[in-house]
């Protein structure tokens, strides 16, 4: 099983400003962002998103996401 993550999107200055985000981004830095050449050797994708308001992510669900 590989473990990969979504590639933050955040602006540095948002992030910096939220204790909580920085804490976050330097305990899961080491996790490998996805890309889409991860795809052939899976078997199965899983998405995992905390749901405050019941709602994805914003960086698992924006379009203005970067495309690889």
């Amino acid at each position: 099983m590989r473990l990969q993550r979504v590639e933050e999107i955040a602006p540095v200055q948002a992030i910096a400003r939220n204790g909580a985000w920085v804490e976050h981004l330097a305990g899961t830095g080491h996790i490998p962002v996805a890309t889409h050449d991860d795809l052939p050797w899976t078997d199965a994708v899983v998405f995992g998103t905390p749901a405050p308001a019941m709602s994805p992510a914003t960086t698992a669900r924006s379009p203005s996401a970067k495309r690889r």
